[in-house]
């Protein structure tokens, strides 16, 4: 049944790639901390979270940025939540270490 292979594969796109490759290629989504839509979210103030230890009470302290409101988030890194999200891993840390965040 080869021309039943070729045309699903035709079907998708003609370079080859076969149903369960493409499957494969499915973007993940994006993960938070914090869900900014729930209506129990509450925000924080840099000074509040930049402090040392205990942080306010659910607080995580790995993503204590995440607990800042979008404009003071906007404010300090000069840039939203879903940007800041999508930089690498060691970037964030800089960023968060300069405003005593890590």
């Amino acid at each position: 049944r080869a021309g039943g292979l070729m045309s699903k594969v035709m079907s998708l796109g003609g370079k080859g790639k076969t149903a369960q490759s493409q499957a494969l290629q499915v973007a993940k989504p994006k993960t938070r901390a914090i869900d900014r839509q729930a209506a129990d979210v509450h925000y924080y103030s840099l000074q509040e979270l930049a402090r040392d230890p205990p942080y306010p009470e659910g607080v995580d302290a790995a993503r204590r940025e995440m607990f800042l409101s979008d404009d003071d988030f906007r404010a300090v890194f000069n840039m939203g939540k879903d940007d800041f999200d999508e930089m690498p891993g060691w970037k964030k840390e800089l960023l968060k270490r300069k405003k005593g965040l890590f």
